[in-house]
This record gives structure tokens, sequence and C-alpha cells, in this order.
């Protein structure tokens, strides 16, 4: 029957159902703008995701020595002539002081080769007196003018050491910090005190992405190649007689002569020489200041 009803026309069938009304809209300040899980996770280790790999790493700072240093790489570092002497005479002499605030730039006169002769020539055609006070005088001038050649000569070295002391202080620094604030989290009831971000060196192209351990070597490789520099200006001769010893030992030889321990009788009278032949030509330069 109710087929037959709904086919009659006195019995129409009722209209649809109207769908319900749609939800008012949301306002935009109730949006949830909160970053995901997801987001946040990414946001916190961005810097670690950025990191190379540990042989990517060292593939570099290999890469770095390699260009970088002005000696052989399989001669231990107790072979490298020390030129300890010549540093503290450009200390107290005020020439590290002087090269610092010049930024390593020589003057036109300085970058003339060492042991120039361009003073003695200039003095012959002057009219100056020449008695003995002016000659002890113009020696004077001469050996001192030697020693600042020889410093700025090796200047970038010095200035490449100290970039990689500052990465290596500043990163160990920022390291210990971190450390430290781990451990108030952990403790939160701990008397220790909050310590202050140190301050980030300069940035360098090649010295800042290096990790602490690689500014640490490179900060020896800088000071080996500033020594050996220093070596080469002062005592050219001994130091080629020097480089020729080094290149005749092979590199097994030298890492078992340093394994035993007596890395310091590689090519021993051979630096030893370079190292009286430095402080031979310090102590002239004395002498010629206190006349």
């Amino acid at each position: 029957t109710n087929s037959l009803m709904n086919l009659d026309p006195k019995h129409p069938p009722p209209p649809p159902a109207r769908p319900p009304p749609p939800p008012p809209p949301t306002e935009p300040s109730k949006i949830d703008v909160r970053p995901t899980f997801i987001q946040q996770w990414l946001k916190q280790n961005k810097d670690s995701l950025n990191v190379k790999s540990k042989d990517q790493q060292q593939s570099e700072l290999n890469e770095l020595i390699k260009k970088e240093s002005v000696f052989p790489l399989h001669i231990p570092a107790s072979a490298i002539p020390q030129a300890r002497p010549l540093i503290s005479f450009f200390g107290s002499n005020g020439i590290s002081e002087e090269i610092e605030s010049s930024g390593g730039c020589a003057s036109s006169e300085l970058r003339r080769p060492i042991g120039s002769s361009s003073r003695i020539e200039e003095k012959k055609n002057s009219e100056r007196t020449t008695d003995a006070a002016s000659d002890a005088s113009f020696i004077h001038r001469t050996a001192v003018e030697d020693v600042r050649k020889i410093a700025y000569l090796c200047a970038t070295y010095k200035s490449k050491m100290l970039a990689n002391r500052h990465e290596y202080e500043y990163k160990r620094q920022v390291r210990i910090n971190k450390q430290h604030q781990q451990q108030l989290q952990l403790e939160p009831g701990s008397t220790l005190s909050q310590k202050s971000e140190p301050t980030p060196p300069k940035y360098h192209p090649e010295y800042t992405p290096l990790s602490a351990e690689g500014n640490k070597i490179m900060m020896s490789i800088h000071g080996a190649n500033y020594n050996v520099c220093l070596a080469r200006a002062a005592c050219p001769e001994k130091t080629k007689k020097l480089v020729s010893c080094w290149k005749r030992l092979s590199a097994k030889e030298s890492a078992a002569l340093a394994e035993a321990g007596l890395g310091e009788y590689v090519c021993l009278e051979e630096r030893k020489e370079v190292e009286r032949c430095i402080g031979s030509g310090v102590q002239r330069a004395v002498k010629d200041i206190l006349g």
C-alpha cells in the first residue's frame, strides 16, 4: 500500500530534508600556527644536520695541511728548528707590536732583499761626515733593518697560527659552556653560576669551519711554518742543508724514530747548526744595538 500511496497524486512524496547549515567560519586569530613536532625537531637539529661527516672533515683537513705546510709532513715536530732567540728579539724590541699595528704590511724599504746594500750605497753618495760615531749608528740601523725584514717576511705564518689559536680557544670555551649548561639543567638547585658566551673570532673561510681539534692541528702546523720561515730567512744555507737531510729520510723511517721517542734526533746536527746560526745572528744584532 505504501508504494501505491506514493504513486497517488493525492498523496505526493514528502520534500527532501534540507542539508545542515555550514559551520561558521573560524576566526583568523584562533588558527593554530604553532610549528609541528617535525618542524621543531628540524629547527633544533639544524646545526647538527649541516655538520659534515668525520671522514669528510678529516679529508678536507688533510688537504689543507698539505696545501699550507712549508716542510715535509713526515718530519717529527721535535725535529723542527726553533727560532726562539729571534722571536724574543722581535718582542723585546717592539718589532712584533709594529707588525701587528701595520697589519703585516711592510714598507718599500723593508721589502728590499735581506742584506741589501742600499743603505751602504746611499751612505757612500751622501755628504754626511764619516766619523766612527756615524759609522756605528749606520751599522746599528742596518742590523735592525734586516731583523725587521725577517719578521715581516714570516709574519703571515704567525698570523695564521694566532688565527687558529683564537678559533681553538673559542670553540673549546663554547664546548665547556655547553657542558656547564647541561649540568645546570640536570641540577636545578645547583649553586653553579651561568657562564657568559665567549666572543667569536673574526670569520676565516678556511679556519672557522674546522673543528676545535682541526684548529689545534693547524695551529701547530703554522707554528712550525713560522720557525722554518725564520730559519730560512736568517740562515738560508744552513737551513737548505737541513731540508736536504729531511728529504733523505723516508716517512717510514721518520715514523719509526718518532714512535721510539727518537724524533728529536732526526737530522740533529743540521738542526743544531741552524739554531746556532740564529742565535749568533741575534747576538750580533744585540751588540750592534748596544754599540
